[in-house]
């Protein structure tokens, strides 16, 4: 979970996208997002490619580093939670209209 928090932090941080993420590792997004969730665990060589393209030192991963710390709060296990069920759901056209929705809220709120 640490490793996955700390990707998907360091990915924000860095304004990119889970596509622009997956395509610079050649995996697709889905499994980045699995990464970022704690559901998949990462490889050693795949950690490495991810340190690499994000430009963050590969100790950052790791917990007692104090270089990139992360803290989880109730929010952010609730966006990791979120993204494990989408995840899960199997119907491409439940997850497009999920993800269309999500956009058009984050839009709304953008606005304000």
């Amino acid at each position: 979970m640490h490793v996955g928090a700390v990707l998907r932090a360091q990915r924000l941080r860095m304004q990119m996208s889970l596509s622009d993420l997956a395509d610079a590792l050649g995996i697709a997004y889905q499994q980045v997002q699995k990464y970022e969730t704690g559901r998949n665990r990462v490889s050693a060589s795949t950690l490495y490619r991810i340190a690499k393209t994000l430009r963050t030192p590969i100790a950052d991963f790791f917990p007692g580093s104090g270089a990139n710390e992360v803290t989880l709060t109730a929010l952010d296990r609730w966006d990791l939670s979120a993204g494990e069920v989408f995840a899960r759901l199997d119907d491409p056209g439940l997850r497009k209209a999920l993800a269309g929705l999500i956009d058009a809220l984050g839009r709304k709120s953008a606005v304000r």
